[in-house]
């Protein structure tokens, strides 16, 4: 192991004692004392608090998939799952329509409903085939 310099024990001696005073000061200090010490800098500037979106305007919000909507992504599906080698998992599907994935789950959900699919596996193990 390399011996340290003298002039490196003195640094680390100085920074220990520092730190250890510092430390020692920062306790027994109030929690108005820290805050309001400054020190001539400005003070880091907070970003804006994050606008809050009213339900009631409904903007960013995707309208909701009318029926006439749900049956054509399920007959989409059902056609998808038909020309498919076996059964398919929901990002594969929506791959192939080219739809979000979250578009899927009514018109699965229904087609589960209705018997004409079937579900294998559990959670992100999830395939849906032809009943």
């Amino acid at each position: 192991m390399e011996k340290k310099s003298s002039l490196e024990e003195e640094l680390m001696a100085l920074t220990t004692d520092f730190v250890t005073r510092v430390v020692a000061r920062l306790r027994h200090a109030s929690f108005e004392e820290v805050g309001s010490y400054s020190d001539g800098l400005p003070s880091p500037s907070r970003p804006p608090p994050p606008q809050v979106r009213l339900k009631a305007t409904g903007e960013g919000k995707r309208p909701r998939q009318t029926a006439s909507k749900r049956t054509e992504l399920g007959d989409r599906i059902m056609e998808a799952l038909s020309k498919a080698e076996g059964p398919a998992g929901v990002r594969a599907i929506a791959d192939i329509l080219g739809v979000a994935p979250g578009l899927l789950v009514v018109p699965l959900r229904e087609l589960r409903a209705s018997a004409k699919i079937v579900k294998h596996g559990d959670k992100r193990k999830t395939t849906y085939g032809l009943a």
